[in-house]
């Protein structure tokens, strides 16, 4: 977050003034908490925008997006690739796979194994968790994940 002047703020490609949060409207708030079930439900799958807007049909897709960013900016939700997962789950990625590397290099196979998902969701996982600096990618190694030390900072800071 930056400040600009003593009047605004730019946070995360929004202008604000300073302490200000924007309300959903009551018709926003409760599609937010049923995009939030649809979302927690689906574990470290997620939910893409085409799963959303199918299976919210009701809702066009203005409403989806303005409802998406509100959830990313408060932090309720995180976009992985063009997925997204609930807040809770993402912080669980990351402690448990901080916590791996702590004791040695993890692979794109151990990292499936750990998380239960995919190897089409663990790339774009891992190349996330490489982007927020929880693990480093050791191309010698075929992509394994290395050095716990990166890690170990990131444990129970969530």
């Amino acid at each position: 977050m930056a400040q600009i002047g003593a009047a605004l703020v730019h946070d995360q490609g929004v202008l604000r003034r300073p302490g200000h949060r924007a309300a959903l409207s009551a018709e926003d708030a409760i599609f937010a908490r049923k995009l939030m079930r649809a979302i927690g439900r689906s574990g470290l799958d997620g939910q893409t925008f085409s799963d959303l807007d199918t299976r919210f049909v009701h809702a066009d897709a203005a409403q989806i997006e303005r409802v998406l960013a509100h959830l990313t900016r408060i932090e309720r939700i995180t976009k992985v690739g063009d997925t997204w997962l609930a807040a809770r789950e993402a912080i669980g990625v990351r402690r448990s796979t901080a916590q791996a590397v702590l004791s040695a290099p993890l692979t794109v196979a151990d990292f499936k194994a750990l998380t239960g998902t995919t190897r089409r969701r663990a790339i774009p996982l891992l190349e996330w968790l490489d982007g927020i600096g929880v693990t480093r990618r050791d191309g010698q190694m075929g992509g394994a994940l290395v050095e716990g030390r990166i890690a170990a900072h990131h444990v129970g800071h969530e």
